[in-house]
């Protein structure tokens, strides 16, 4: 993977993400590359070929933050904070540190087990909160839709090590593929070791998105025209599909008394 300089304008972005108003993503492109991933459609070349990171971070970082109040900041919104460069470039390491030293904390989703590194960071910063995603149950399924990424039991571990450091802890259930993300697998392998679980569908806008192309040509390869067949299931949130899903998860709430947080 080739690491290049990126200048955006940026490092600190506003967006409402759970209860955070800002995000922060230590690189641009992520070398997972999941073929889901809606970031694919903006940066399907970096994807693809080279990862970048952001010139003069830390001192560009530093300055941002002087016109934000402190407060709880994402981090790993279209890239995953922790892929395997980050073990060498410590580009989300630096990320926490600065944070800290300015009175901020964080809410970080990963799949990677290299945020173990960094625990005793997170725990300083009090209130903060750290996350996985998990869409399969099968991993012979998931290695298909994402080849490059840790197997679901290390994420499942590395929640259950932050939890039992009484550190936030949630599990998104994200993408949801219609049919193959088993819905009450996936809550019963989170309950014992997320605080929260979230639920959001695959958004996806326009037939000739990259993320559209990759995933359906899976999904056909699994089940020929099976992509054509659901089209409107996943393009259309008012599909029915939908509306008994969310009946369904709903039901379960009510019953476990799991915190749900339902976004599809």
């Amino acid at each position: 993977m080739n690491v290049k300089i990126f200048n955006s304008e940026k490092i600190i972005h506003h967006k409402e993400i759970g209860d955070c108003k800002y995000y922060i993503d230590p690189y641009i492109g992520c070398s997972f590359s999941c073929h889901y991933c809606f970031s694919q459609n903006d940066f399907h070349s970096i994807h693809e070929e080279s990862l970048y990171i952001h010139g003069d971070f830390e001192t560009r970082l530093r300055n941002e933050l002087k016109n934000i109040e402190p407060q709880k900041i994402f981090i790993g919104f279209a890239t995953d904070p922790y892929q395997p460069i980050e073990d060498e470039l410590k580009q989300t390491k630096t990320t926490l540190e600065v944070l800290d030293e300015s009175g901020f904390n964080v809410s970080i989703v990963t799949k990677s087990h290299l945020i173990l590194r960094d625990k005793h960071i997170i725990k300083r910063m009090a209130g903060s909160s750290v996350g996985t995603s998990v869409a399969f149950r099968e991993e012979s399924i998931r290695n298909l839709f994402e080849p490059n990424t840790p197997d679901n039991e290390y994420r499942f571990q590395l929640l259950k090590e932050f939890k039992n450091d009484k550190i936030h802890t949630f599990i998104l259930i994200c993408p949801i593929i219609p049919f193959y993300t088993d819905i009450e697998y996936l809550i019963a392998k989170s309950a014992p070791v997320a605080n929260d679980i979230w639920f959001y569908r695959l958004i996806l806008n326009n037939p000739d998105d990259i993320n559209w192309k990759n995933l359906s040509k899976i999904l056909d390869s699994i089940y020929p025209g099976f992509s054509e067949e659901n089209a409107d299931i996943f393009f259309n949130s008012s599909n029915p599909y939908w509306d008994e899903l969310r009946k369904r998860l709903n039901i379960y709430q009510n019953s476990t008394k799991l915190n749900l947080k339902i976004f599809i």
